[in-house]
C-alpha cells in the first residue's frame, strides 16, 4: 500500500488527463477535487465542491486530505504534473527520514535553518514548492481560506513556514519532482 496520496486540485483546466497520467506513472493513488467546476472526467471519479471557493485551492486541498487514506499527501495542480522519477524521490526521502513532516522542493535552508527563497536557482514561490505533507500536520494546521492579498502568490511558502513555526520538521527533496506547464495564452496559471 502506498504511503502517499496525490491530491489533484482542479479549476477545470483541460490538461487534467496529463496530470492524472503523471500521478499514475509515479505509482500514487490520487484524489481529484474540483473547486466547483465540471471536469472532463467520468462522473463519480472526482469530488466537486458545491461552489467555487478560490482561495488558492485551500478548500479543495483540505477536502482532498480528508478523502485520502495514507500517511502523506502531495499536491498537484490540474495544469501541472509530477516529474518522471518523482515517486521514487519522494518515497526514498520518506523512507530515509521519517522525522520530516513536510518535504519540499523550491525551498532551501539557510544556516539558521529558517525557510528562505532559493534565489540562486531563480525559484519563485507559489505552487513550485510542491509540499509533501504528513496528513497529521494538515489535520492540525489545515490550509486557510483567509490568505492576505499581499502573500497570495506565496501561499504555499507561508503555509510551510507557519507549520514550521508550530514545530513541523521541514526537509528539502533536493531534486525536481514537479513540472509546471507553460502558462497557456498568457495565463499566470491561476485562471487569470
Amino acid at each position: 500500500m502506498s504511503k502517499v496520496t496525490a491530491i489533484i486540485k482542479s479549476i477545470g483546466r483541460p490538461n487534467i488527463q496529463e496530470t492524472i497520467k503523471s500521478v499514475e506513472r509515479e505509482g500514487f493513488p490520487y484524489v481529484v477535487v474540483s473547486d466547483g467546476y465540471d471536469l472532463a472526467l467520468p462522473e463519480g471519479s472526482y469530488t466537486k465542491l458545491p461552489k467555487q471557493w478560490g482561495s488558492y485551492g485551500a478548500v479543495a486541498a483540505n477536502v482532498g486530505v480528508a478523502l485520502s487514506n495514507t500517511e502523506y499527501v502531495v499536491f498537484v495542480d490540474d495544469d501541472d504534473e509530477l516529474a518522471p522519477g518523482a515517486g521514487n524521490i519522494i518515497r526514498k526521502a520518506i523512507e530515509n527520514d521519517s522525522s520530516v513532516d513536510i518535504w519540499v522542493q523550491g525551498l532551501l535552508f539557510n544556516n539558521g535553518m529558517e525557510l528562505c527563497l532559493d534565489k540562486n536557482r531563480g525559484v519563485e514561490m507559489g505552487n513550485v514548492a510542491v509540499p509533501v505533507y504528513k496528513v497529521s500536520v494538515l489535520t492540525n494546521e489545515p490550509f486557510s481560506t483567509a490568505i492576505p492579498k499581499h502573500v497570495q502568490d506565496y501561499a504555499d511558502f507561508f503555509h510551510v513556514l507557519l507549520c514550521q513555526t508550530k514545530g513541523a520538521n521541514v526537509g528539502w527533496l533536493g531534486k525536481v519532482t514537479y513540472l509546471v506547464r507553460p502558462a497557456l495564452e498568457g495565463s499566470n496559471g491561476r485562471g487569470n
